[in-house]
């Protein structure tokens, strides 16, 4: 090691040569006095990465077992709005870590810029406060909250650096003493930032010190600087230590119920500072969705847009008011002129119905590459898919169902080794065709077929255009070419294989089982074709919901590819998805919940991703969070029947029984044979009298693997109980032990007015990983007879789920009188 600080290049090409095979590193970020920044790759996994070398004056000393096993622990965390770590190690003397490049600038960056809008603020600080919260659920203290260490990417905020303080002071022995701390700044902690125990080294310091960093945080963000600006490092330690901030009330803008936050946060004595993240995102959530004429939580109107809420619930406003403009034909003044397109089922022609899955995978990848264009959007796939086969379509008709200016419609024939592709663009406003073409190829070009299909279709819109979309155009043109880049892999037959997948895997039920297999050939043509991991991972997942075996031994294969996607490609939202799935049939609800909510922030245009978030919203008891979710996905997927039919069993939930049997209704509408909706009407029908609606769902109600203590439960309800008896004792004689056979016979008991058994085979579905309340949530009125048990609430607990999954935590909803 070098005595005085080393020279860039001589730091690089030292650590290059001990990292050799491991890490790659390119060029220095940057970094402070006592650790340097460089970005590099990891060539193992082709993917940029952030590595931090900790100067030689924190190295020195340091025990590098201590430290990687320390930074071991904090690597465990993964949550949307933490950047995890990777590894550790010690190079030469040198410690350092490594961590996922993230695109975007650091907070610090951001406001060397000047100021931020109130709302952006408010923002950042609900991000950082729900990194801190998980990381505290999980035992890990930051000790470290500064703008250095938030970094900014498109509207989201992630936190750097956790749990690096701690490892760096454990790895020399926790003996730091304040001034120590004032000169290793960085590492151990920031002066500006530093709680009062924190200065004095207290050793019971726990995880307030974070929350008084937040504060600290929100100070500067609110008023441009920190709370003891423009004093000497030892000067701010001892303000931390014994003098209060400048009051935030003086200042101007700030909302006084924020400032009084700020302020609580900011209490010397710990005991009065909110007492954990938890408390404080609570906190600031009320503030900030607080009603009131004119002002939210004192937020001017004009800046309260953002602030308002959750995120989720802005996405659902712009979707169905999109939709709504383009039915109305009205848009904002000056706006360019809306392109919508409806991608309709491509037509398998040639006889050959084995190439069914071929032009379906067409249809799709073409429909998600012109959705990838800027100023073009794209009908979803549930509403498209109810025109398949039909040959009397009429343009205006369709134009007018799916809410779309134009059509795409086509056939593609493949007979081997050739491929035809026909297609044309149809206005959807007077019928008349605007362009047709014909590809004939190799059938392995079908990348080359796709890119230039889509290019054509967009030259042809261009020319659409009036001069107010000029600009919109050439963004448009812009992207056309490559519009299809993102198959994910070169090999031709890889993807034939993603295709099939794909197909089987839009069936669902009847599906799943080839699906996964198709997925996993792929995947063993093209090893880093991050999509069909995804997708593998997703189609094991959902075998939880749709199979007839149990899903433990699907867990871990589900989560390996999801994992491995997300390694190659942390963009797919399915990917993330699937991670969630098979954390909830793990009963790991943290990583789930994390998972989930990271699906929504990578692609908040994905349905899929709002819907399984809502499911698991809906499942952990936040009813008034999951209904949005599934609002959205609605809003996406406006002809999907199973999203229909969630909204209303939320709607149900909430004591909403009449809008809760229009949505359900509705959903019958769109898929009479599909068992999600049609077990949910017989549910409503049941709960509100409607024998006749009853009976004749039931009729259809086939008495499958989920549907059997279902149909027991509406028998009674019907004044049937001799059907409900014999469910029950068909699955008591059984003896080999059918997956979900508990639950149902929970079901059956529940359904007889036996609630003592019913919680016996409750708490024997338990104790065999059966999903019980993942299809009917335990807030759900199925379960009134035994919601004041304390032996149910105990089952609750018991799998990991917070008391609110069974308890309401609000009145539910009056349902307006007619």
């Amino acid at each position: 090691m070098h005595d005085a600080a080393p020279q860039p290049g001589d730091t690089i090409n030292e650590l290059n040569a001990a990292l050799a095979g491991r890490y790659v590193l390119e060029r220095e970020l940057g970094g402070g006095g006592m650790s340097r920044v460089y970005f590099g790759r990891e060539p193992a996994f082709d993917r940029r990465i952030v590595l931090k070398s900790l100067s030689a004056e924190l190295s020195g000393g340091l025990s590098a077992e201590r430290f990687a096993r320390e930074v071991q622990l904090a690597a465990r965390l993964q949550h949307p709005h933490i950047v995890p770590l990777l590894a550790a190690g010690n190079a030469n003397g040198v410690a350092w870590y490594a961590m996922p490049y993230v695109e975007g600038e650091t907070l610090r960056a951001r406001l060397s810029r000047g100021a931020l809008p109130l709302d952006e603020s408010i923002s950042i600080l609900r991000d950082v406060a729900r990194a801190l919260e998980y990381a505290h659920t999980q035992g890990v203290v930051h000790r470290d909250i500064k703008p250095e260490n938030v970094l900014l990417a498109g509207q989201t905020a992630t936190v750097t650096d956790f749990g690096i303080a701690k490892a760096v002071g454990a790895a020399h022995g926790d003996g730091a003493t304040a001034a120590g701390l004032t000169r290793t700044g960085t590492a151990l902690g920031t002066p500006a930032y530093m709680a009062p125990e924190q200065v004095a080294a207290d050793a019971a310091m726990d995880q307030r010190v974070d929350v008084y960093a937040w504060g600290c945080l929100a100070y500067e963000l609110l008023t441009g600087n920190a709370p003891f600006h423009g004093r000497s490092p030892r000067e701010v330690l001892m303000a931390h230590m014994h003098t209060a901030a400048p009051s935030l009330g003086d200042q101007r803008g700030v909302p006084p119920a924020i400032a009084s936050l700020i302020a609580r946060c900011l209490e010397k004595d710990p005991d009065r500072r909110p007492a954990s993240a938890t408390e404080l995102l609570a906190s600031l959530s009320a503030l900030t969705t607080r009603g009131g004429r004119g002002a939210v939580g004192g937020l001017p109107t004009g800046r309260r847009r953002m602030v308002i809420g959750a995120v989720a619930l802005g996405v659902a406003v712009v979707a169905v008011g999109f939709l709504g403009l383009q039915r109305r034909g009205s848009r904002p003044a000056n706006a360019p002129p809306a392109l919508t397109i409806a991608v309709l089922p491509m037509a398998n022609v040639g006889g050959d119905s084995t190439q069914d899955y071929f032009s379906d995978g067409m249809t799709d990848e073409l429909a998600t590459a012109l959705g990838r264009v800027p100023s073009l959007h794209v009908a979803a796939r549930s509403g498209t898919y109810r025109f398949k086969g039909r040959r009397d379509l009429d343009a205006r008709e369709v134009g007018r169902s799916l809410g779309v200016n134009y059509l795409l419609q086509g056939t593609v024939r493949r007979a081997g080794p050739r491929l035809r592709l026909s297609a044309q663009l149809t206005n959807a406003a007077d019928g008349v065709e605007l362009w047709s073409e014909s590809y004939e190829r190799d059938a392995s070009d079908v990348f080359g077929v796709q890119d230039d299909l889509a290019s054509a279709i967009v030259a042809a819109l261009r020319s659409r255009l009036s001069a107010a979309g000029a600009g919109a155009a050439a963004t448009v043109a812009g992207a056309a070419g490559g519009a299809t880049a993102a198959q994910g892999t070169a090999d031709a037959e890889a993807y034939d294989d993603y295709l099939r997948g794909m197909y089987y895997l839009n069936r669902r039920r009847q599906g799943l089982e080839g699906a996964d297999r198709w997925f996993a050939r792929a995947i063993a043509r093209d090893p880093k074709f991050a999509r069909a991991h995804a997708e593998y991972g997703f189609s094991l997942a959902m075998l939880a919901i749709f199979g007839d075996t149990p899903q433990g031994p699907r867990n871990a294969p589900a989560l390996a590819a999801a994992q491995r996607a997300i390694e190659l490609d942390s963009t797919l939202a399915d990917a993330w998805v699937a991670r969630g799935i098979a954390f909830m049939a793990m009963r790991r609800f943290a990583d789930a919940d994390a998972a989930l909510h990271r699906a929504v922030v990578v692609n908040p245009a994905s349905a899929l991703a709002h819907f399984h978030r809502g499911r698991f919203l809906f499942y952990i008891g936040q009813l008034q969070d999951a209904l949005p979710e599934f609002r959205i996905a609605q809003s996406l997927e406006p002809y999907s029947a199973i999203y229909a039919s969630w909204v209303s069993s939320a709607l149900a939930t909430d004591h909403q029984f009449r809008a809760a049997r229009r949505e359900a209704e509705r959903a019958w509408q769109l898929d009479s044979m599909a068992l999600p909706v049609l077990g949910n009407l017989a549910e409503l029908y049941a709960l509100s009298g409607d024998l006749d609606g009853l009976r004749r769902v039931r009729r259809v109600l086939a008495p499958g693997p989920f549907m059997m203590g279902l149909l027991a439960w509406t028998a009674t309800r019907a004044g049937d109980s001799i059907t409900a008896r014999a469910i029950r004792d068909t699955i008591v004689r059984r003896h080999e032990g059918r997956w979900l056979d508990h639950v149902n016979l929970g079901y059956a008991y529940l359904a007889l007015g036996d609630t003592a058994q019913a919680l016996g085979a409750f708490d024997r579905s338990a104790a065999s990983d059966e999903p019980i309340g993942t299809f009917d949530p335990l807030l759900f009125p199925v379960f009134d007879a035994v919601r004041g048990s304390a032996r149910f609430l105990t089952l609750v607990r018991r799998i990991g789920l917070p008391d609110a999954a069974v308890i309401p935590t609000r009145t539910p909803t009056p349902e307006p009188q007619r």
